[in-house]
């Protein structure tokens, strides 16, 4: 079975297809990526500051996206899938739908939001900007390298967020958005 795979800089995404799902991508922008179809997979290439949203199709499907360094942001739609996200430097990342799974280990995350129902997100990385949950019943792991304070945003019923002491007067501050019911984030402070 061939899996759903995007390489962006000198990291990967990998995507587990769920069933039922249909392959779309959208573009901010007017000018949709090029595509080239072989007999190994799908080959898309989009231009500078693009926008791509994602959705994971039914049948298992072996692509990449090729695009410059600066490529900074994406939106994966999906039920049911795991994606799986190593030493890419995201500046946004948003995964939207039902019961899907990210792991994420990188550097720095700037932005990510889990939008839906039963997502859930295991995050390892050096520095996390902000953190949106917004739904129901969305769960977030965050094993967070540099010192922070933490600023907690939170509104609805069961949302929570459960953190080591943070760090008052350090120069990174952590932002925890939560929106919806229960939604729960759990923030681990690594240092080593």
């Amino acid at each position: 079975m061939r899996t759903l795979v995007l390489r962006l800089g000198p990291g990967r995404v990998q995507l587990s297809p769920a069933a039922g799902a249909e392959l779309i991508v959208t573009c901010a922008n007017d000018q949709q990526p090029q595509r080239r179809d072989t007999p190994d997979g799908v080959t898309l290439t989009a231009q500078q500051r693009t926008l791509l949203g994602i959705s994971i199709p039914s049948q298992p499907l072996h692509w990449q996206i090729q695009v410059p360094t600066d490529f900074n942001r994406i939106t994966i739609q999906a039920a049911g899938a795991t994606v799986l996200s190593h030493d890419v430097a995201w500046a946004e990342m948003r995964l939207e739908g039902t019961a899907s799974q990210l792991e994420c280990r990188t550097t720095h995350l700037n932005r990510m939001a889990l939008v839906g129902t039963g997502q859930s997100a295991t995050l390892q990385v050096e520095c996390l900007d902000h953190l949106l949950l917004d739904g129901l019943n969305n769960h977030a792991t965050v094993a967070h390298r540099t010192a922070f304070a933490i600023e907690p945003l939170t509104a609805g019923l069961g949302c929570r967020i459960e953190a080591p002491a943070a760090y008052p007067n350090a120069q990174h501050r952590l932002q925890c958005q939560l929106n919806g019911l229960h939604q729960v984030v759990e923030v681990q402070h690594v240092t080593h």
